[in-house]
């Protein structure tokens, strides 16, 4: 992605990430976790500030560091580094509260532009519906898959691949130390969300 964002690392399945906050506040570790939910090729993300000291990972906390754009583009760019490993994904994002799920509204908006060249984006309303993602609504989830029309032809395919593989996904480094998170859920509240409105709603449907 054009916008900045921090270099980070990744552990060889690309469902964790691992970069650097740095800021007024200091050096803060953030952590992108993907995590699978009652629906087949459809992940739940999540991040937060990660603590050292307990192992676990506080979703809640508002940094203040003075970066959060170039925070939300990092996260944004896990996205593409994600779908690039697992084509066939939709990504949900739920936030722990108000001000959080505000947040991930911000970090869509801040790369709508980048990020709707690719991706169909919707948002999940208050009754229950997935709607196209508008600025300045207000939703209380959000959903991200790769735009397959099904006029594209295998052509049209193997350009927008070709296009998420050079453009968009930078060089991502291979930390085997993150390995030891595999398969832990640092976000059960969120995980629990996201399929209560999968289970609810199901995914939105591209249409033809």
């Amino acid at each position: 992605m054009k916008k900045p964002k921090y270099q980070y690392k990744a552990e060889d399945n690309f469902e964790f990430f691992e970069f650097y906050s740095e800021g007024k506040k200091g050096i803060i570790k953030k952590i992108v976790q993907y995590q699978k939910t009652s629906d087949e090729n459809v992940y739940n993300l999540a991040f937060g500030d990660y603590d050292e000291r307990s192992n676990s990972i506080d979703d809640m906390s508002i940094t203040n560091n003075g970066d959060s754009s170039k925070v939300l583009a990092t996260v944004a760019s896990t996205v593409y580094a994600f779908i690039e490993k697992y084509p066939n994904a939709s990504i949900i994002a739920t936030g722990s509260t108000s001000v959080r799920t505000r947040l991930y509204r911000m970090g869509i908006t801040n790369n709508l532009d980048e990020i709707s060249e690719d991706f169909a984006i919707f948002g999940y309303t208050t009754d229950e519906q997935w709607v196209k993602f508008e600025i300045g609504d207000d939703y209380e989830a959000f959903l991200v898959t790769k735009k397959t029309t099904f006029s594209m032809t295998t052509s049209d395919t193997e350009k927008l691949v070709d296009k998420l593989n050079k453009s968009k996904v930078p060089k991502i480094p291979i930390d085997k130390r993150l390995e030891k998170h595999r398969g832990k859920i640092f976000f059960p509240e969120k995980l629990a969300r996201a399929n209560e409105i999968l289970a609810k709603s199901g995914i939105p449907k591209l249409k033809k």
